[in-house]
């Protein structure tokens, strides 16, 4: 991602001044490291690890979020709780994960953003811009909380959880 948003920058696509990439959070040192060497023109903020309110407060105040899920056929059962919270903030989410994963299927089904292969360099290109014209347009950052979305919450996947164990309870006879 870091590779596309230089050469935007080197092709006047994109300012530097309108863009920062914020990590919150911890890093492993090789990955901070790979970051730093490659962040040309110094769009990288390494917050380590924030107070929750903090971190969230960051990300509601962005644009755009970014996660990287897991790729292959694994990646469908193992998503980040973080994809809750973004989901959450209403703004658009770029993620890099399976295309078979959880957070691919959410996605869809929320119009919340997009999730594409790590390395279709034209498709995240794309995307960026598209995101990039609807910022400059004052467009920002919609599509905000739907009822789509909200269905993600953590109160309604509870409700659904306790529904699921009473029927269980129900079946079993112990209810």
């Amino acid at each position: 991602m870091l590779q596309v948003l230089n050469s935007m920058i080197d092709r006047d696509i994109l300012r530097q001044d309108e863009v920062q990439w914020i990590f919150n959070g911890a890093m492993s040192g090789d990955y901070a490291k790979k970051i730093a060497a490659n962040d040309q023109y110094h769009i990288v903020v390494q917050n380590g690890i924030l107070p929750h309110r903090e971190s969230l407060q960051i990300s509601v105040d962005s644009d755009l979020m970014v996660m990287y899920g897991e790729p292959g056929e694994k990646g469908y059962l193992n998503y980040p709780g973080k994809f809750y919270e973004y989901l959450r903030t209403g703004r658009p989410i770029l993620c890099f994960s399976s295309d078979r994963s959880f957070q691919a299927d959410v996605l869809k089904e929320t119009g919340q953003g997009v999730n594409m292969d790590l390395y279709d360099i034209e498709g995240i290109e794309a995307f960026l811009k598209e995101r990039l014209a609807a910022w400059r347009e004052g467009r920002g950052a919609a599509p905000g909380i739907t009822e789509a979305v909200r269905k993600y919450e953590r109160k309604n996947l509870t409700r659904m959880l306790a529904e699921g164990f009473g029927n269980v309870l129900r079946n079993s006879g112990r209810l």
